[in-house]
């Protein structure tokens, strides 16, 4: 059977994966360079296996020099088996999240404000109107608010 081969532009659409990013790898040592020179060069599955190793790596935040010593020290059939692995756990994972939470929070974002030393109101973006208005209610409020320290206004009535 023939040997599959690959121009750089195959290989990066291949691998999802710019041109510039399998040169950067070729001249970090994470990919072999390859085969051939010039506009004769041409990569092979070994580098799309490679490449698509290095993805799958990288999702899992792995940063690009303990891929390359992997690839260095494991062969390809070792590194995919754990890949295999760690996906099949990490999905075993989240089915048990999705029993037990079935509804996963979504991720928001928060802000603060600081009225005295020991009281905030945190609130999520965006904010709707009401809590907007609700927020200046507040605001007002503990602005008239004596603070530690001062003297407090003696109660009517």
């Amino acid at each position: 059977m023939p040997e599959t081969r690959f121009k750089i532009g195959e290989l990066a659409k291949q691998a999802g994966v710019t041109p510039r990013t399998i040169h950067y790898y070729v001249h970090t040592g994470l990919l072999p360079p390859p085969h051939g020179r010039g506009r004769y060069s041409y990569y092979t599955e070994e580098h799309l296996r490679r490449l698509r190793i290095i993805r799958q790596l990288q999702r899992y935040f792995i940063p690009l020099r303990r891929i390359k010593e992997a690839l260095r020290l494991k062969s390809l059939e070792e590194i995919e088996e754990e890949v295999a692995r760690t996906h099949r756990v990490t999905h075993e994972y989240q089915d048990v999240l999705r029993v037990h939470m079935p509804t996963v929070p979504e991720r928001t974002t928060w802000e603060r404000i600081v009225l005295q030393d020991g009281l905030e109101i945190h609130y999520r973006l965006p904010m709707g109107t009401g809590v907007q208005q609700f927020i200046e209610f507040i605001l007002q409020q503990a602005r008239a608010w004596p603070r530690e320290g001062s003297p407090a206004k003696a109660d009517e009535g």
